[in-house]
């Protein structure tokens, strides 16, 4: 007896079949899990930024507080380690005060996560202190009410 063609053909097209959904389904795993990775590492950095933030408040108010105490504060590098923050990176707040007698104080702190040549995260923040020092105009008298 012969084999039929009919029935060769059929194994040969189930084969083709088959092979194409293996195909299929191994291309949209691989889509899936780019997509994946790529939304892990945008909520990584949107984590990051804030922190960093965060980070560039503290350091404003860090600044504001060792100017009250120190009028010749003029900024300083504040290293955050991965223990401070929790977090398995570094950051690095450079902080620096612009004091310029004709101008009120400006405080800038720059925030970098993590530090180095390649940060992923860097926010600027800066803050302007007005000087609160009272007037000497002298206290109207009780009597001279207008």
């Amino acid at each position: 007896m012969t084999p039929r063609p009919n029935a060769n053909r059929r194994g040969g097209f189930s084969t083709i079949a088959v092979l194409a959904l293996f195909a299929l389904a191994g291309a949209l795993f691989l889509v899936w899990t780019r997509d994946a990775l790529q939304q892990q590492r945008q909520v990584r950095l949107n984590h990051e930024h804030a922190q960093a933030e965060q980070l560039a408040a503290a350091a404003l108010s860090r600044a504001t507080a060792q100017l009250a105490a120190d009028a010749e504060y003029d900024g300083e590098v504040w290293r955050l380690t991965a223990d401070d923050l929790a977090q398995t990176y570094d950051a690095e707040a450079a902080i620096s005060v612009d004091d310029d007698d004709d101008q009120p104080t400006t405080i800038t702190a720059v925030v970098t996560l993590p530090p180095g040549d390649a940060p992923r995260v860097s926010v600027t923040r800066s803050t302007v202190l007005h000087d609160t020092t009272p007037t000497s105009d002298p206290d109207p008298s009780p009597g001279d009410s207008p």
